[in-house]
């Protein structure tokens, strides 16, 4: 059974060979500018074995390294400046590829998008955001309808988020070749992705965690707000006995699974599944639709925005950094427009967390039958 922990403040329990996202966000109000790394959004697309570069950089007083590296600075001109430091960590810190050392000026190896190029950068994705949900307004409605028979529309925000926009579409840039992503080798043996911080965090965010057993995934969106109320849901115990009766036979035989899922709104007590089931093949109406959004808004982006002229802008080694760091910014934007003009809104568990019950939980749960890998 594979677990991949999605976006933001998670911990780290099994990372596979697929590509993940992880963000790991601390909110703080410090002012107009960020002083150190924990005032950033820290943000990883990649995977990676044993450790994360986003861990790493945590290590010791390393972010603090890290951000005064960022114009690039001597051994000397950190010690001048207070920052104590050895040569191992420095030496950690190049080989993981966060710092870069050229004729003895160490500079930082990652994008950091401070407020200026922050500014810069979401004028521009909170424009195409807007374009972009007007797009695919009608694709919306269409999802809409699958979910309406199934009385499931609140899970409509979960899916459209965690299954298309977090999802299919990274597949399918990644699928044209659009990323730039390497496999890890002996050369590269800790990391492959990219690592980038930017400042202000987003008011809100969210992210999705996939557990795996032969070809089913429950995917599960989840916010820091909402863990609290998610730990029956994320008993390991409870999602291998799931994830085991549900391959074998279709449905929840385990009690004490029954137990703990029926008042989250997630089984019935005789165990049938009630929250989303999208079957990856040809002729299921939720994967088609979900796959017509994916390609419309990948399409958007390829044509609409000026890669080249972002990289140019925020200081980016080539269009795929562009793509990843501009992509990222854009989803947000696009779910906020597609929520103040209706074409979805937000699971109760996230719009009123301290007010969720139990039962808004499954509002944040699907599971997806990859069908297409048999």
């Amino acid at each position: 059974m594979k677990s991949v922990i999605g976006k933001t403040l998670a911990t780290i329990v099994t990372i596979g060979v697929a590509a993940i996202l992880l963000m790991d966000q601390v909110k703080s109000d410090p002012g107009d500018e960020a002083a150190t790394l924990d005032q950033y959004d820290i943000i990883f697309y990649g995977s990676s074995t044993r450790s994360s570069p986003n861990i790493i950089m945590r290590l010791d007083n390393n972010a603090e390294i890290l951000l005064a590296c960022v114009s690039g600075r001597t051994q000397e001109g950190l010690k001048e400046a207070g920052f104590r430091f050895t040569e191992s960590q420095l030496t950690l810190l190049e080989e993981w590829g966060l710092l870069e050392s050229d004729e003895d000026v160490l500079k930082t190896a990652f994008p950091v998008i401070d407020l200026e190029k922050a500014k810069i950068l979401r004028a521009e994705t909170k424009e195409h955001g807007y374009q972009l949900g007007h797009k695919i307004h009608k694709d919306l409605k269409a999802l809409k309808e699958k979910l309406q028979p199934k009385k499931r529309l609140l899970n409509h925000y979960t899916i459209l988020f965690s299954y298309v926009i977090d999802g299919l579409v990274w597949d399918l840039f990644e699928e044209k070749g659009l990323l730039g992503l390497k496999d890890i080798t002996v050369e590269n043996p800790f990391w492959t992705g990219m690592l980038w911080v930017i400042y202000p965090p987003r008011q809100f965010s969210c992210g999705t965690n996939t557990i795996s057993h032969e070809d089913i995934s429950l995917k599960i969106n989840w916010s820091e707000a909402t863990l609290p109320k998610m730990k029956a849901l994320h008993s390991r115990k409870n999602i291998e006995a799931f994830l085991n009766d549900y391959v074998d036979r279709g449905k929840i035989r385990n009690q004490d699974v029954i137990d703990a899922y029926v008042p989250l709104n997630i089984l019935d007590r005789s165990g049938r599944i009630t929250v989303p089931v999208i079957v990856e093949k040809r002729g299921d109406p939720l994967y088609e639709i979900c796959l017509s959004i994916s390609r419309n808004v990948v399409d958007y982006v390829m044509q609409e925005i000026d890669l080249t002229g972002m990289k140019h802008r925020l200081g980016l080694r080539d269009e795929g950094q562009a793509l990843l760091i501009v992509y990222h910014e854009l989803m947000w934007d696009m779910m906020d427009y597609l929520e103040a003009q209706g074409l979805t809104r937000k699971p109760n568990a996230f719009a009123s967390p301290d007010r969720a019950q139990p039962k808004d939980i499954g509002d944040l749960v699907f599971i997806v039958d990859h069908a297409r890998r048999r």
